[in-house]
């Protein structure tokens, strides 16, 4: 016999969780699906292993600068593994309060793939779930680039702030946020930073201005900036990469991709429920973050906008809310 719900969100992720929790607070009996771990990418692998990391590099920082204030300081140095024990315990506490707000708000946690069916309910391996509404939170993917693989030299943004070792000198492609601050974080902590960006300016996004002055900050980082590179070529091999961008081959130990994600819709059913699609492979939505299949709604980085954290948690919000009936705010 199936389990029924009034709300099942697949994503444990900051916008799910938050989701879940939401709609168990409105009444609604809710379950969460989660195929990894609980917090998703977010929490495990990208953005808390990521403030953790640059969390240390910012004391490294403080401690080298110390004789500015008179306080004397000989012999410093990294113990990388240290550094990923500080950031496994920050991921374990996040997590593990997470997992405390999902008991405590009774949302039940079905550990597993989930998908879509074609009458809008969630398939999770052989079992089935009953539901009234459906939040699809499941993220976002890497994209690789240069017809690359991911692999033990080539990683991307998450693979990056989970290396094991770190290394003597690494490539970052893409000079958005994530990957400045992956150069800046590895910089500041001894490894030597090629930061390779295709267009004028690093942090395109942003003012020119204030990325002029990111720029000027990063460079005393160990970072060498190259904007507008074309890269010609990029072959791993044995323990390195070797890039080309037009000064001629270097090698790297590590080469970090950071040049843009797309929505995780591999897997979800949306073509089996009817839910649409548009020409990115974002799901499209409304303001109150419905889908084109009545009562499945789509939140984070599934959907157009920028992806971050505290936006997919305001839109989890408003999908539950207006699930329950209630008046929704604007994003």
């Amino acid at each position: 016999m199936a389990e029924r719900y009034d709300c099942v969100v697949i994503g444990s992720g900051p916008g799910g969780y938050v989701a879940a929790i939401r709609a168990a607070q409105l009444g609604m009996r809710t379950a969460i699906v989660e195929k990894d771990r609980i917090g998703g990418r977010c929490l495990n692998y990208a953005c808390i292993p990521a403030k953790s990391v640059l969390r240390v590099a910012d004391v490294f920082s403080e401690v080298n600068d110390a004789a500015q204030y008179g306080i004397q300081v000989d012999g410093a140095s990294v113990d990388f593994a240290g550094v990923g024990k500080h950031r496994d315990k920050v991921v374990k506490t996040l997590t593990g309060g997470v997992a405390g707000l999902m008991k405590k708000n009774k949302v039940d946690v079905v550990e597993g793939e989930g998908k879509l069916t074609g009458d809008a309910n969630v398939a999770v391996g052989d079992q089935e779930l009953e539901t009234e509404k459906v939040v699809l939170a499941t993220g976002s993917v890497a994209k690789p680039v240069l017809n690359l693989e991911f692999g033990d030299r080539v990683v991307d943004t998450a693979g990056a702030w989970l290396l094991a070792e770190q290394p003597g000198r690494m490539a970052v492609i893409g000079a958005g946020a994530s990957g400045t601050e992956i150069a800046s974080g590895y910089g500041r902590l001894g490894t030597e930073i090629v930061l390779l960006e295709a267009l004028p300016q690093i942090l395109p996004l942003e003012d020119e201005e204030i990325a002029k002055a990111c720029a000027a900050e990063i460079r005393k980082q160990n970072v060498t900036i190259v904007t507008e590179a074309n890269i010609a070529s990029a072959t791993p091999g044995d323990g390195k990469v070797t890039l080309d961008w037009g000064d001629g081959e270097q090698e790297f130990d590590c080469l970090c991709i950071a040049a843009g994600r797309g929505a995780d819709i591999d897997g979800l059913g949306l073509d089996d429920a009817g839910v649409e699609t548009d020409e990115r492979g974002a799901v499209k939505v409304d303001g109150a973050m419905r889908t084109s299949r009545d009562g499945v709604y789509a939140i984070g980085d599934l959907v157009p906008g920028p992806a971050l954290a505290h936006k997919a948690s305001d839109e989890g919000v408003i999908a539950v809310e207006d699930a329950a009936g209630l008046e929704t705010h604007p994003i």
